[in-house]
């Protein structure tokens, strides 16, 4: 009979193993990169979680009753108001009417007419995005885009557009009848009345003249790619741990 001392030992519990000399700091590092990846992956969950809570926000906003401008109060934060229906009454200020620049449609060029109408009752006026024309349009009569006075416009609030990086651009040293962004500051430099805060996105419900484009809102409501990212991380995390339980399984100690 075989001594027990004659035997040989067998392969060290694998937990033993990942704690070896030879293996504990790749271990330490394995955990923390598994730990550093489900964290991503939480991550990507949460910004999910945003995502669809404004979603609802959004939806339940499009679906309320529209603002009336005359009687708005403009909170400090206007973030939560984009996108937030409104209506106005009042008069276009056709003379002071500029051109956004730039602007496709089906890849044809085009600008956007971006009129002030002075609110009935008040002494403010806010800028109306009336929608989009060619670019051949607007080097012609812009009066035929005209509408009728006194007719209440409904449509959508947005905010001022800034450059890149939320920068704003130096109001002009002379007034400008072509821009590249809606910038109320910049163009109430130019105007003798005070402007909101906000800019109003005229709606397609209402009727326009020939040849002027209004469209609906471009909101897209889709939970984006963040499950897709969350599930990649918290792949990743299954296949380094299993990858790695193997390897030292397979080299031992």
């Amino acid at each position: 009979m075989a001594s027990l001392a004659g035997r040989q030992p067998g392969p060290a519990p694998l937990v033993l193993q990942l704690f070896s000399r030879r293996w504990w700091w790749v271990t330490l590092l394995v955990i923390a990169a598994v730990g550093v990846m489900a964290g991503l992956g939480n991550w990507q969950l949460a910004r999910l979680d945003q995502r669809r809570a404004r979603n609802a926000q959004q939806q339940r906003m499009l679906a309320s009753t529209p603002l009336d401008l005359a009687r708005a109060q403009w909170p400090a934060d206007l973030q939560p108001l984009h996108m937030q229906p409104a209506s106005v009454s009042g008069e276009f200020d056709y003379a002071q009417q500029v051109l956004l620049k730039e602007q496709l449609y089906v890849g044809q060029a085009g600008v956007h007419l971006i009129t002030p109408l002075r609110i009935a009752g008040t002494n403010q006026a806010v800028l109306v995005d009336r929608g989009w024309i060619s670019y051949a349009a607007s080097l012609g009569d812009l009066a035929q885009f005209n509408e009728a006075p006194g007719k209440r416009v409904e449509g959508w609030l947005h905010l001022t557009q800034l450059l890149p990086g939320g920068r704003t651009e130096p109001p002009p040293a002379a007034a400008r009848k072509e821009w590249y962004r809606t910038d109320i500051a910049g163009i109430q430099a130019q105007l003798a009345y005070p402007l909101l805060p906000m800019y109003l996105e005229a709606g397609s419900s209402a009727p326009a003249a020939p040849g002027l484009l209004r469209f609906q809102p471009d909101v897209v409501f889709d939970d984006g790619p963040h499950m897709g990212y969350a599930l990649q991380w918290f792949l990743f995390c299954g296949l380094l741990a299993v990858g790695y339980l193997s390897f030292v399984r397979r080299n031992g100690v």
